[in-house]
């Protein structure tokens, strides 16, 4: 106790008079919700700065150029002496932010589809 009293019959119909509590259970479930692909809009924010080195040797042992390169710095080229052999070049980073991307996608899509419905009508325990 207390335990509802409820008809059973196969099918949604409707519920007699004084049985007002409706459920309708289903046999048969198909779910076919999928969700949508996910993508991201370009990057945006992303910063980087490097420090270039560039050597005469290729062990790395005679610097001829040292230059720190950023995005603010734009582009451009700088100028060795002429003559002078290049045999090896490093890179250092040093500073690196990554960008964000806005997602998109992953809505679901689809539907689930009931059958072989059972209509189940209850009432309130009466003692």
């Amino acid at each position: 106790m207390p335990f509802a009293t409820c008809l059973m019959r196969a099918g949604d119909e409707p519920c007699p008079e004084g049985w007002p509590d409706k459920r309708l259970l289903y046999g048969v479930v198909d779910d076919q919700r999928q969700c949508e692909a996910c993508s991201c809009d370009p990057p945006t924010g992303a910063m980087c700065s490097v420090k270039v080195h560039v050597y005469s040797d290729a062990v790395c042992s005679v610097q001829r150029l040292e230059v720190d390169i950023s995005p603010e710095m734009g582009g451009g080229c700088h100028l060795l002496m002429s003559g002078v052999a290049l045999a090896g070049i490093a890179a250092e980073v040093l500073d690196y932010q990554p960008g964000t991307c806005e997602p998109h996608g992953s809505e679901p899509v689809g539907d689930v589809f009931l059958a072989d419905a059972t209509t189940f009508c209850c009432r309130e325990p009466v003692i």
